[in-house]
């Protein structure tokens, strides 16, 4: 399947998404962040700000899409000499389906999604390394300025449990220089149980870690 065939079929999962600030990523609610040096913006699908040669460089590998997953493929690399601290935010949002809860797995280290359909896990890892933050909303905590503001500072807000129309979101850090590259790795896996989906992402992840 051909990348772009994937992210609408993923995007058909799930519901359109609008930007914090006001520009549309449409038919893509899953989106990808870069916080560098106290500047934020979204940089998959759609780059929010023009390309800067001094700010770290967030590219798509490959998607990987069936109706039990979806794996994104990612790699960050820079031009700068200097070690930079950098952070990506994963946001993922479901519109329109009414989740029992969401809440974060300290054992599975994933972001878990309950709903009458079924279970889904979420997460992602930079070079072997897993979410730093994360936070659950429902559809008022997401258009929030406290949202906005701490996204803007590379942190997320103190929410950890939601119900009803959820986002998750997450962050993974690095700090890099040009002498390397980091491959990132953004997973989700759906089924009717939880153990379902422990086992998909036990049996299928490594194969493309």
């Amino acid at each position: 399947m051909d990348s772009q065939t994937a992210v609408n079929s993923i995007s058909k999962r799930r519901a359109y998404s609008s930007d914090l600030y006001g520009q549309t990523n449409a038919n893509h609610p899953l989106r990808v962040g870069l916080w560098h040096e106290g500047e934020f913006s979204w940089e998959y699908p759609k780059k929010n700000l023009d390309n800067n040669p001094t700010r770290p460089l967030l590219s798509l590998l490959s998607i990987h899409h069936t109706s039990d997953y979806e794996i994104l493929k990612m790699r960050l690399s820079t031009k700068n000499n200097a070690k930079q601290k950098v952070k990506l935010i994963v946001q993922d949002t479901v519109y329109g389906l009414k989740c029992n809860t969401s809440f974060y797995s300290p054992n599975e280290k994933a972001i878990m999604r309950y709903t009458v359909g079924g279970v889904t896990m979420m997460g992602g890892s930079i070079s072997g390394r897993d979410m730093a933050q994360y936070c659950v909303l429902n559809q008022e905590g997401l258009n929030t300025l406290k949202l906005k503001e701490s996204l803007q500072q590379g942190s997320l807000p103190l929410a950890w449990i939601a119900k009803e129309e959820i986002c998750s979101i997450y962050i993974l850090e690095s700090e890099i220089t040009n002498i390397e590259s980091e491959e990132i790795i953004i997973w989700s896996f759906h089924g009717h149980t939880e153990n379902q989906v422990s086992n998909l992402k036990n049996n299928i992840l490594s194969k493309y870690v």
